[in-house]
């Protein structure tokens, strides 16, 4: 490194490096492949917004902000889903008749990450049978 910069270093010790991270939001959608080998599914992940921050520590705190409210919705999802489904499976018993699989795996989950490039961890799943 050069002079100055140790010489700033030295005089502010709690300096940050810059260096551009974004905090992103994916959801992972998941897809039913079709019936062989008794179903399978696979999932994309889909970038669905991102912040640019201009060091780790800020996007660390951005982070474990987005992280706890995004786990929090995800189980209340998830729960108001597995509701939906135990009220089908009861209107069916009660009728006498049996529900079809027709492959659906369950609500879209979203996640976030820490990342040096906007959608660095997008993909998107195979659509035939492998």
């Amino acid at each position: 490194m050069s002079v100055l910069y140790d010489a700033y270093h030295r005089v502010i010790e709690n300096a940050e490096s810059a260096g551009r991270k974004y905090v992103s939001l994916y959801v992972r959608a998941e897809y039913y492949g079709g019936p062989e080998e008794g179903g399978w599914w696979g999932h994309d992940s889909i970038l669905e917004s991102y912040v640019e921050v201009s060091n780790m520590d800020m996007a660390e705190r951005i982070y474990n902000d987005v992280h706890a409210e995004v786990e929090r919705m995800n189980a209340e999802r998830k729960a108001d889903h597995n509701a939906a489904l135990s009220r089908q499976c009861d209107e069916a018993w009660n009728r006498g008749e049996d529900l079809d699989d027709v492959g659906y795996a369950g609500p879209d989950e979203y996640f976030v990450v820490i990342e040096s490039v906007p959608g660095e961890c997008a993909s998107v799943g195979e659509r035939c049978y492998s």
